[in-house]
């Protein structure tokens, strides 16, 4: 096991918001108790990021998206991610968030069912 193999490993998900879709490439596995310190101290040192939070977040997380502006390519950097509407930005965090928490939860078993023959 090779743990930059692992931070860098990313998974599509796919969005919708207000009819709107479009897929973001998340690091799954990108956040450490070491850069969560880092952007925590980050956010603490600086108010004006502390509004920013969230577009500070999604940029560790997302590795890439489908999104573009005037039909240009618009990376998910966290200077682009801050020109983004809080609504969505909101939306995006949401969702993202849910779905590695889901993600990262430990697969439980199933038992096996008993045929309705009672066999």
């Amino acid at each position: 096991m090779d743990i930059s193999t692992i931070l860098n490993r990313t998974a599509p998900l796919a969005i919708d918001y207000c009819g709107e879709k479009f897929t973001v490439n998340v690091f799954t596995d990108r956040l450490t108790p070491q850069r969560g310190t880092e952007l925590t101290r980050r956010v603490e040192k600086d108010a004006e990021e502390s509004h920013n939070f969230t577009a500070l977040i999604l940029s560790e997380l997302l590795e890439s998206w489908d999104v573009t502006k005037d039909g240009e390519p618009y990376p998910p950097t966290y200077e682009n991610l801050q020109g983004v509407p809080f609504t969505l930005l909101q939306h995006l965090y949401d969702k993202v968030s849910s779905w590695l928490g889901e993600r990262n939860q430990p697969q439980k078993k199933k038992k096996p069912r008993a045929s309705a023959s009672g066999e």
